[in-house]
């Protein structure tokens, strides 16, 4: 428990820096422009430092969490995809990064306020909306292009969206949280598996959809 407890407070320790960086080098919160989608090549697909595409959860099934709150407007959509996070937030690329335990970032950490819209990205099936140690609550959603994506650390759903669903870009489909290891440090973790395969780096993707 204590070698537990000190990997967590490592997290945490480096996701503060992180928010430190992201302070002076974050990428302006805005939805214009598309650049270039970013690569599908490479990636492992052994499980995330947020517990991610190949981790055992610790609850499954399709549960409603943080008490069913209504969806809201949909976000804006940018040729065929959407930014996973509203207004305002801020994130940078810290892909590959150290974590603690030898592990090494998989994901995206995309900063907003707590409660901040959680968005599809793109067209496709909700698979899968659980808990785990790491990610806390968690979504997985397979995009009609064949992309699979891995959004964790919510503080709960939009009330109604069960595992099976189909969703929309730009839907609303969560809230921004802090659970699982993010505690005080509210943001989305979004990771990308191209074809459901290894995890790439998402940042292009996120600079894709929210400039």
């Amino acid at each position: 428990e204590r070698a537990a407890a000190e990997r967590a407070a490592a997290d945490r320790a480096a996701r503060a820096r992180a928010v430190a960086r992201t302070a002076n080098s974050a990428v302006p919160a805005t939805n214009s422009g598309a650049p270039a989608a970013g690569t599908s090549g490479g990636g492992s697909s052994d499980s995330s430092d947020e517990g991610g595409s190949s981790d055992s959860s610790d609850e499954g099934g399709s549960r409603d969490e943080g008490g069913g709150r209504g969806a809201g407007a949909g976000a804006p959509v940018s040729g065929s995809v959407a930014c996973p996070v509203g207004s305002p937030r801020s994130y940078s690329d810290t892909y590959g990064a150290p974590r603690s335990g030898g592990r090494r970032h998989k994901g995206v950490d995309i900063l907003a306020p707590m409660g901040t819209p959680i968005y599809a990205y793109e067209n496709g099936t909700v698979t899968r909306m659980n808990g785990n140690r790491l990610g806390g609550i968690s979504l997985y959603l397979a995009g009609d292009s064949g992309n699979l994506y891995y959004y964790t650390h919510l503080s709960g759903y939009v009330g109604g969206l069960g595992a099976g669903q189909r969703v929309t870009v730009g839907q609303h489909i969560a809230f921004n949280g802090d659970t699982g290891n993010a505690r005080g440090i509210p943001h989305l973790h979004f990771e990308v598996m191209p074809g459901g395969g290894g995890n790439a780096n998402p940042y292009p993707y996120a600079r894709r959809a929210c400039g």
